[in-house]
């Protein structure tokens, strides 16, 4: 148990049971998963995202980075998603199949029988918030660890973006430019 800035940690037995038991479950549905729910086709190539997984990161990157924010752009934008795409194509091919397996759990988590759905993008508006919610304020390790991938793949999706780094005056500095 620790304790930094009032956040407090508390990592039990049943917690890392129970992270155990939904990786092991996760990386024996991820292949099935993959298949699961139609998608509308993609207007731009991608290299590594799938229509599925176009249409999951679109839905939580405009949760995470909306629309309308003082930044340029939003998460689920074209630019994002190349972004996330690129990152993705720069992987080694088993980390890649990992961390691919991310928006489809997001997609198909344990949660959403609460919501009266099977897929994510299902979802009304209003659902889709309430179900993100439910990820960015888990407190079961294995969801919060997860979410915080998912934030990683964003930072590398948005956050390494020209435009946005300019617009946050680290343009040239992140980008090793004098």
């Amino acid at each position: 148990m620790g304790m930094a800035d009032g956040f407090q940690v508390r990592i039990g037995r049943r917690e890392i049971l129970l992270g155990a038991a939904a990786t092991t479950l996760a990386v024996v549905a991820y292949p099935s998963l993959r298949q699961v729910g139609s998608y509308p086709p993609v207007d731009r190539p991608f290299t590594s995202l799938s229509p599925k997984e176009v249409a999951v990161y679109r839905a939580v990157g405009d949760f995470l980075l909306p629309p309308g924010g003082p930044l340029p752009g939003h998460g689920g934008d074209d630019v994002t998603l190349a972004g996330i795409d690129g990152f993705f194509a720069a992987l080694p091919p088993h980390q890649a199949r990992v961390v691919g397996a991310l928006p489809h759990l997001i997609e198909h988590g344990s949660a959403l029988d609460r919501y009266g759905a099977r897929c994510m993008t299902a979802l009304s508006p209003e659902r889709q918030v309430e179900y993100l919610t439910a990820w960015a304020t888990a407190e079961l390790v294995l969801e919060a660890q997860l979410w915080s991938a998912v934030k990683v793949v964003f930072t590398f999706g948005y956050f390494d973006r020209a435009d946005v780094l300019e617009a946050m005056g680290v343009g040239s500095m992140c980008r090793g430019q004098p």
